[in-house]
């Protein structure tokens, strides 16, 4: 069996392309002792605040623990949530310079608010519309331009309008041509648009979701 520490030191150093949706992830913990007299809710005391990126940029922030070189490819809007992205992904080594600014796409944050454990309520601020042709032309030239150096790629899809159909394809081809692997986290219920990537890795229940997909026919 190959140990641990050989795997990490294959790893080390490692340039891999994530590519996907990116967004705040914000824990706000505190305690409830009492309910709100203008509703029969409970009031939280705000102890702590907690922020890290969620979506792709959680697998960046995993390859970057396990030692790898992370390039990060995505679309932020032109706001201050998108900044603390940037900086929380350079903190942790990661390089963001492939992520494209969109004005008409507010960042997304997901907020959770937690008492002992429990979460009482998540708030979603979020725009997933597909991104335009404009956008995904510059963010598909951003890739282009890195796709040399990587190792692997990755595509983090979490169905909230950047992996359009056509990008995936576009870059599984370009990933081929340059016979660098693909590895899918995938999202929806129909994998044919990931056709002749190396790797899906769904859960258990997205795996479900497809195999009961009417006409599924795997991704061949």
């Amino acid at each position: 069996m190959t140990d641990i520490a050989s795997i990490l030191s294959a790893i080390k150093n490692t340039p891999v392309l994530v590519i996907g949706d990116v967004m705040l992830d914000r824990f706000v913990y505190g305690e409830v002792d009492r309910i709100s007299p203008e509703g029969p809710i409970p009031v939280l005391n705000i102890t702590r605040e907690e922020e890290m990126i969620g979506g792709a940029g959680n697998v960046v922030s995993n390859l970057c623990a396990l030692g790898a070189k992370p390039f990060l490819f995505a679309v932020l809007g032109h706001d201050d949530t998108a900044k603390r992205i940037i900086q929380i992904a350079k903190n942790c080594g990661a390089d963001p310079s492939g992520i494209i600014h969109d004005s008409s796409r507010p960042t997304t944050i997901k907020t959770r608010f937690i008492a002992r454990q429990q979460q009482l309520l998540r708030t979603d601020f979020e725009k997933i519309d597909t991104i335009s042709k404009e956008t995904e032309e510059a963010l598909f030239e951003n890739i282009l331009k890195n796709l040399d150096r990587a190792k692997a790629v990755i595509l983090s899809d979490y169905g909230k309008g950047v992996l359009t159909q056509s990008l995936i394809k576009r870059v599984i081809a370009a990933a081929q041509k340059n016979k660098t692997p693909v590895l899918v986290d995938p999202k929806g219920s129909d994998y044919t648009v990931y056709r002749n990537a190396d790797i899906i890795t769904p859960n258990r229940k997205e795996l479900a979701q497809a195999a009961r997909t009417v006409g599924f026919r795997g991704i061949g």
